[in-house]
């Protein structure tokens, strides 16, 4: 099966959807429905974490896909907190952190998702290189 494109590859406007514009929104998502759904919320934030694997795995290796994991995280807790505000809802989800510390928490667990996202595309593409060798 193929690769993915790496997101340097891709086109200058893909690229910034992808690493801008998608955090943000789904961020904001996330805010809106942290006052609105816990179910809803509990697997947004799921998503959320997969997002930011899948992120990674565009990157070469987990160096790469840290550094991305930590400006998507930056970028959709930035995200979440101002829409959450703005929407002045009460947080209907139980969470172990007031929002301040959560938001830090899920700003900083962009990094190891990240991370483990580039590791995961340099071990297929060394299993790609074993298999095409082989």
């Amino acid at each position: 099966m193929a690769l993915p494109p790496l997101l340097r590859q891709r086109s200058l406007a893909v690229q910034v959807v992808l690493a801008v514009v998608a955090p943000l929104a789904f961020g904001a998502l996330c805010g809106y429905e942290l006052g609105s759904s816990e179910s809803a919320w509990n697997l947004l934030m799921l998503l959320a974490g997969a997002g930011g694997v899948l992120s990674g795995f565009e990157h070469p290796g987990p160096r790469e896909g840290a550094i991305r994991g930590i400006v998507g995280g930056v970028l959709f807790t930035g995200a979440l907190v101002i829409c959450f505000a703005v929407r002045g809802a009460p947080v209907v989800a139980r969470l172990p952190l007031a929002l301040p510390g959560m938001a830090v928490l899920y700003a900083v667990t962009g990094v190891p998702l990240g991370a483990l996202g580039g590791r995961l595309r340099r071990r297929a593409e060394a299993r790609r290189a074993g298999t095409a060798a082989g």
